[in-house]
């Protein structure tokens, strides 16, 4: 295993969904860096919550439900960053061996956010515990 490091984003309590496009839960996390299948990529944040990714021998169109959030960790590294598409894991470096990392989606699986955050209460997906 490397020593590489990932931080999760800041939570935005608004989302409970741990779905593609939404919130990295800690295994994907630990998942996302235990192999050596990331590519580096130029990321740029599109209309709608679209993210474009290019790396020499693609261009990937995903979703994410914060786009803000994403679009301010790229312009810290003019876009660079590394995906892992196995993992659909896009790790934003932060300094060096530390990342910002972000779970994104296919557009066609994208989903909105799960609101809600009280004990007790459900979504779609069923009961959802508050944090």
């Amino acid at each position: 295993m490397s020593n590489l490091s990932h931080d999760i984003p800041v939570v935005d309590r608004h989302c409970t969904s741990y779905g593609p496009g939404h919130r990295v839960h800690f295994v994907h996390a630990r998942k996302s860096w235990e192999n050596g299948d990331s590519v580096d990529v130029l990321a740029s944040v599109r209309r709608g919550g679209l993210i474009r990714l290019e790396s020499h021998h693609d261009v990937v169109e995903c979703w994410h439900h914060d786009t803000r959030r994403l679009a301010a960790a790229l312009r810290r590294t003019g876009g660079f960053a590394r995906w892992n598409s196995r993992r659909h894991a896009l790790a934003v470096p932060i300094e060096p061996g530390r990342n910002s990392l972000f779970n994104l989606a296919d557009p066609a699986d994208a989903e909105g956010c799960d609101r809600a955050v009280s004990r007790g209460a459900t979504s779609r997906r069923g009961p959802v515990r508050g944090q």
